[in-house]
């Protein structure tokens, strides 16, 4: 049992690290993402201020789009693990005194 256990442990250690990163992106797409619009005035009188503030804009965008899906591929894995540790233990159950034969 003493190998088995040890699987456990590293199942439920890489799940509950999977989770912390998920919460961390998660929290990251709360708080600033996306930015709001760029404002032209933030770059003075600089010729093609419109443009540079669109690219700004197309950037931070994308970056959010990034961040989501991660977070959701994190979770993702987050879920898969949940579901393998739930699947050793079943076995693990059934291979045991009075499981499955």
């Amino acid at each position: 049992m003493e190998g088995i256990d040890l699987h456990f442990q590293a199942l439920e250690r890489c799940r509950t690290k999977v989770g912390k990163l998920a919460n961390r992106v998660r929290d990251e797409l709360g708080d600033d993402h996306p930015a709001p619009p760029s404002d032209t005035s933030d770059y003075g009188d600089l010729t093609g201020s419109a443009t540079l503030a669109g690219l700004v804009d197309s950037l931070e965008k994308l970056i959010h789009e990034e961040l989501q899906q991660v977070r959701e591929k994190l979770g993702g894995v987050e879920h898969a693990l949940a579901a393998v540790q739930d699947n050793v233990r079943g076995a693990n159950a059934a291979s045991g005194p009075g499981g499955r034969e």
